[in-house]
C-alpha cells in the first residue's frame, strides 16, 4: 500500500468508490492492529455481483518490527467471479 492513491477523481470513477484509511499514523508510522484498510465498492450492481463494499484488504500485525499481514477479501462468490485472483493479494 505504499505510495497508494485510489483512481479517479476524488476516489470515484463511474463504477466505483475506493477508500485508503488506517494505514498509518498521524506521525507517519504504520499501525500494527487489525483494520480494514482498503475498500472498493461498486455503486452498482455487476453482473450479479450486488452493489455494495465487496473488495477489501486489512492488516494483521505479525511482529513487533511493524510487519503487517494482509488479508483480501471480497463480499460473494458472485464479486470473486469478477475478479477471481482478488483473494491471493498478500499470499
Amino acid at each position: 500500500m505504499i505510495g497508494y492513491t485510489a483512481p479517479g477523481n476524488n476516489k470515484e470513477t463511474n463504477n466505483f468508490k475506493f477508500s485508503a484509511t488506517g494505514l498509518a499514523d498521524d506521525d507517519g508510522t504504520t499501525k500494527l492492529a487489525e483494520a480494514d484498510v482498503w475498500e472498493a465498492e461498486n455503486k452498482a450492481k455487476l453482473n450479479d455481483c450486488t452493489s455494495g463494499k465487496n473488495w477489501t484488504i486489512s492488516t494483521n500485525a505479525i511482529g513487533s518490527a511493524g510487519q503487517d499481514s494482509y488479508i483480501a477479501e471480497v463480499a460473494s462468490t458472485e464479486c470473486t467471479a469478477l475478479t477471481p485472483t482478488f483473494d491471493k493479494i498478500g499470499k
